[in-house]
């Protein structure tokens, strides 16, 4: 993914009063290093998210259409548990991204979706249970499971949407929304 400095700038035009409430270099204005650091985050970000929303969680919901062998249930419960740390792990980034830019004062859409995704999914894993459970119990679907693979859909499609976003937000070209997409 090409990132160029003055995107990096852009990003970091909002964060000039973060750096001079926080004692930054040359009177608020961020050092050469902290562009980079930035830059580097942001494509951290993006990589890891994108990583995570466009195949890890995909192949994750498919695996138990895929594979048919004894413990494929925790097969793909264990493999969505390390992709939601993946995303966690990015989502960190973001959050300190949107804080130095204060995009969580002035929200945009990216960071609201990012929130919201991120957060729905965390209840992910306890209707997988409960649909594994009754699942065992009544040997036939439930309400549950049902609700549990549509929510994951829904959100997985809103995790590779907002993908789209940030690289809108990023001042992206052609070139990346194209190796995203």
């Amino acid at each position: 993914m090409h990132f160029s400095t003055r995107n990096a700038l852009a990003a970091l035009a909002l964060a000039s009063t973060a750096f001079a409430q926080d004692g930054g270099q040359d009177g608020g204005q961020p050092s050469p290093s902290e562009i980079a650091k930035t830059q580097n985050i942001i494509i951290a970000h993006g990589i890891m998210m994108g990583i995570a929303f466009a195949v890890l969680f995909p192949f994750g919901a498919i695996i138990m259409r895929l594979f048919k062998f004894r413990g494929v249930v925790w097969f793909h419960a264990g493999w969505q548990i390390f992709t939601y740390i993946v995303a966690l792990a990015a989502f960190g980034l973001g959050i300190w991204l949107a804080l130095l830019t204060n995009q969580l004062v002035t929200p945009n859409g990216h960071s609201i979706i990012g929130i919201i995704v991120i957060g729905a999914l965390l209840f992910q894993p306890i209707g997988g249970f409960l649909h594994h459970y009754l699942y065992v119990k009544y040997q036939r679907p439930t309400a549950v499971g049902k609700s549990h693979r549509w929510i994951g859909r829904v959100f997985i499609i809103l995790g590779t949407i907002n993908g789209g976003l940030g690289l809108q937000l990023a001042n992206e070209g052609k070139g990346a929304t194209i190796a995203y997409s």
